[in-house]
């Protein structure tokens, strides 16, 4: 990263600003019918993470944090520079938030809970139709099968519902609140 970038990620003032940031990013580069923040989708990923390891979730609600400054980038366009440059950008947040690199047990808990979330997204809310994708959406992910029938159970398609969205971020709003209180109780 060059010293403007530095001290762009230098400036990030919390989480507060993180959420702000990627409920206004789009999933799936925006080619979507409908918007669909990278917002919700950490929501979901943090939840996932929970579930194995609770003192995880906070890396999983931050994974995709780098995208306040670099965008959401389809997978298949994200090369290896701008993973290297995502990941970059990711330490320098957590040690301007104070946090310590996740560790290799815990970044594979994200990886895998990032895969069933983009599998289910991918189904639910169909992105592909706008991508054009010749054989469609992807082969079901065994382990992610159950999130698709759980997350329409909870109709993750109000998150599209403009009314819905300043819900999803009273959520981070409040989970970032409880963040910054441990943080002042752990000093």
């Amino acid at each position: 990263m060059n010293g403007l970038q530095q001290r762009m990620v230098d400036g990030v003032t919390g989480y507060h600003e993180i959420g702000c940031s990627l409920g206004k990013t789009c999933r799936f580069g925006g080619r979507m019918s409908q918007f669909y923040p990278v917002l919700a989708h950490s929501m979901v990923v943090g939840r996932l993470v929970a579930r194995e390891a609770p003192e995880w979730e906070i890396y999983g609600l931050l994974h995709d944090a780098a995208e306040m400054f670099c965008g959401d980038v389809p997978r298949p366009f994200k090369t290896h520079t701008a993973k290297i440059v995502e990941e970059e950008v990711l330490r320098r947040l957590y040690g301007r938030l104070g946090l310590p690199w996740p560790s290799a047990e815990a970044q594979a808990a994200v990886k895998q809970a990032d895969e069933a979330a983009l599998w289910a997204e991918w189904h639910l809310l169909k992105p592909y139709e706008f991508y054009r994708v010749p054989d469609g959406p992807p082969e079901p992910d065994p382990t992610a099968a159950h999130l698709t029938e759980e997350m329409a159970a909870h109709e993750p398609a109000a998150w599209l519902r403009s009314d819905a969205q300043p819900l999803v971020f009273a959520d981070w709003c409040a989970f970032a609140e409880g963040m910054l209180k441990a943080q002042g109780e752990g000093q």
